[in-house]
């Protein structure tokens, strides 16, 4: 979908054609894939940190603080994840049902269609326009999921 504007006879589009299928491809793989592993790091960075061993047996130099480097990265991952989750609440609230559903609570697609009660090829579309919404609002955060046509917009 793009927006048209006409000015003085002249055709132009605000926002450039997205190819649909390949951002909604990009977006389920983000969501599958990359998502969990995000969540992962962002939790289980913090059991990696321990406290400092404190000895009187001589030791070669340490240089740079190993806890505070995992700690930075836990918090980055955190933020990102964050930034995942807002980029959901950015869309429509039944988009965000299905997203938070599937990809978030992990259940599967048909529980997901019964419970906000549409039929599978109904529940589909939203579903691909949901996806297609969220990779347009994560691109906020940075993150560039969206494909367009012909353009070097965001790629």
């Amino acid at each position: 979908m793009s927006i048209i504007l006409q000015s003085l006879g002249v055709i132009m589009q605000l926002f450039p054609e997205v190819d649909t299928k390949q951002t909604i491809r990009n977006a389920k793989n983000f969501l599958k894939i990359q998502l969990p592993k995000m969540m992962i790091q962002a939790s289980v960075a913090s059991l990696s940190l321990k406290s400092p061993v404190i000895s009187d047996m001589p030791s070669g130099c340490s240089y740079g603080n190993s806890n505070e480097n995992k700690y930075n990265y836990m918090l980055q991952r955190q933020e990102e994840v964050q930034d995942v989750l807002n980029a959901i609440k950015a869309i429509k609230q039944t988009e965000q049902d299905i997203l938070n559903s599937i990809y978030i609570e992990g259940k599967a697609d048909w529980v997901v269609a019964n419970q906000i009660g549409y039929s599978k090829a109904r529940y589909q579309d939203l579903k691909n326009k949901a996806l297609i919404d969220f990779a347009c609002a994560l691109e906020i955060y940075g993150v560039c999921l969206t494909i367009y046509k012909k353009s070097d917009f965001c790629q």
